[in-house]
């Protein structure tokens, strides 16, 4: 058969998903009228600023709570359309088929990408990320091109290992704890006896990326840090009220008084590892609580994206869960926890090479940070193309292993199904708790 001839069929049907992708994603953004809320209020105002005086600061003082990346993509598109979120939720409905590009790459063609990208391009949480001011889109797309150029080979090159340094510059730029993929990034494929000989050059592309910024904040905070808001965040997670998730309930004897960011943010990260040093136990109960946290449903950010006032604080947040239909809960949550189970039986079945490092390197990552600081639902969305992925490639019965999955294989996932039921159990119980 001759190869080109078959793989075109292919390549335009991939591209024919992608622009339903973002077909799908314009129309949904385009009927769904909402207002910003939480963190999308930040970016906005941030976006604004940047692009009206060109000027990163906040109140008229410079800062670097938030790391500029997704900032500075709102005021590009602010200084081109105006201040329209709309015009960003575009541009994020773009990056939708982009990513499901991705996937057709990264299940090497064929009827295995063609399901990873179709169920991308019409996954319902992927489809309401687009329609937030939140830097999560963006971020899996940018997580996803890494995946590919690890995928063809940037391991063992010199300028493949500086690109692939460079996108996880990027992607520090959005999230800072993406600049554990540095140490992650090895140590994974030496676990999947990959030979990775260029590293140094992939520390020295993030450098080149990060640089400018961690340069910027030493001379305007005070330090060369990628975001003023680590110790807040620690302390979120650390401290006598916490519950594993986001929560504003932190002592104010443990909030430091200084108004500057950079002394406020060494106070922050001073009191919660007070509070980890005197109870450790404590803090490794807690650590499990937030990983459920992590891998919960999506329920917490359907209410985000359709529930009226989701900043009511006179309205408990399992009340607001409640008020929406059960259908959307379904609609949004069932093809999650659907691909959470398919794609763990499909990661164990993914042979050794530098797809799978790659993942299990953001996998480390995302489960060591969010040990340290909180969890929430909507940390585990940059996860889930590679579940989907996964999953793709074991219904159509793609990649295994070296070997035909034996009963230790069978026996790990059960565990990890067993614990994510568990969660998503405990938290209907807690919803529909009186």
């Amino acid at each position: 058969m001759n190869r080109t001839a078959s793989l075109n069929p292919i390549s335009r049907a991939a591209i024919m998903i992608a622009a339903l992708a973002f077909l799908v994603r314009i129309v949904f953004v385009s009927v769904h009228e909402r207002p910003l809320f939480s963190d999308e209020v930040d970016y906005d105002r941030l976006g604004s600023t940047l692009a009206a005086t060109g000027t990163y600061s906040d109140d008229g003082r410079p800062t670097a709570y938030r790391p500029v990346g997704y900032p500075g993509l709102v005021a590009g598109v602010y200084a081109i359309g105006g201040r329209r979120p709309w015009a960003v939720h575009l541009a994020q409905a773009a990056l939708g088929g982009i990513s499901a590009l991705m996937l057709w790459l990264l299940a090497g063609r064929g009827r295995a990408g063609l399901c990873a990208s179709g169920a991308w391009a019409l996954y319902p949480p992927s489809i309401l990320y687009a329609d937030l001011l939140l830097p999560e889109t963006v971020f899996t797309t940018l997580l996803l091109v890494g995946a590919v150029l690890a995928m063809r080979g940037v391991f063992a090159d010199r300028r493949g290992s500086l690109l692939l340094g460079a996108m996880v510059g990027l992607l520090v730029l959005l999230k800072p704890m993406a600049l554990l993929l540095l140490i992650a990034l090895p140590f994974a494929a030496l676990v999947d006896r990959l030979r990775p000989t260029h590293f140094a050059l992939l520390t020295l592309g993030a450098l080149l990326v990060i640089s400018p910024w961690l340069v910027r904040n030493w001379i305007v905070v005070g330090y060369p840090t990628p975001a003023t808001s680590i110790g807040a965040n620690l302390l979120i997670g650390n401290n006598p009220n916490a519950t594993g998730g986001y929560t504003g309930q932190i002592p104010p004897s443990m909030i430091p008084p200084e108004s500057a960011e950079a002394e406020r943010d060494a106070g922050e990260i001073s009191s919660a590892l007070g509070y980890i040093g005197k109870d450790p136990l404590r803090f490794l109960r807690n650590g499990f609580g937030k990983l459920a946290h992590v891998f919960g449903s999506e329920g917490g950010m359907i209410v985000w994206a359709f529930h009226r006032s989701p900043g009511d604080r006179s309205t408990p947040l399992r009340e607001k869960y409640r008020s929406l239909p059960l259908w959307l809960h379904a609609a949004v949550s069932g093809p999650y926890a659907l691909a959470m189970l398919l794609g763990t039986l499909g990661l164990f079945t993914q042979p050794r090479g530098p797809t799978r490092a790659y993942f299990l390197a953001f996998l480390g990552t995302s489960l060591a940070v969010y040990f340290v600081f909180f969890g929430g639902g909507r940390y585990h969305f940059p996860l889930m193309p590679f579940f989907v992925l996964f999953a793709a490639q074991w219904l159509a019965g793609g990649p295994t292993g070296p070997a035909k999955p034996g009963w230790k294989t069978y026996a790990a996932v059960a565990v990890i199904w067993e614990a994510l039921i568990g969660v998503w159990i405990a938290e209907i119980v807690l919803v529909l708790r009186p």
